[in-house]
């Protein structure tokens, strides 16, 4: 089983009326912004965890970026998580923006 499905933290709190998957993907996303594709593609694997048809979070299907961006709505229609299009991912609305990864740049100028 993935880690994925493992969750660690600081737990959603239980006055939020959310179904176990939205749940999970909140948790999910809080650890980490994902990618809709990566929502969905987890959303997958859990459920066929649960003993549904599903795969790994590692690989994709046609339905995991449609499946995962319908969560992230969701999600969002609450409050909870936003989108950031210059990343294209989902992260909690509690984390703050994510900043993009700028790799080996620094402040400095090298000559």
């Amino acid at each position: 089983m993935s880690d994925q499905l493992a969750l660690v933290g600081t737990p959603t709190p239980p006055d939020l009326r959310l179904t176990k998957r939205q749940r999970f993907a909140l948790e999910l996303i809080a650890r980490l912004p994902l990618s809709s594709e990566s929502l969905g593609a987890a959303l997958h694997e859990r459920r066929r965890a649960e003993g549904g048809k599903g795969h790994s979070a590692t690989t994709t299907c046609q339905f995991c970026k449609s499946e995962g961006a319908h969560m992230g709505a969701t999600l969002r229609k609450k409050g909870l998580v936003r989108f950031a299009r210059n990343l294209a991912v989902w992260y909690a609305e509690e984390n703050g923006r994510p900043r993009p990864d700028r790799g080996a740049q620094t402040d400095e100028i090298p000559f």
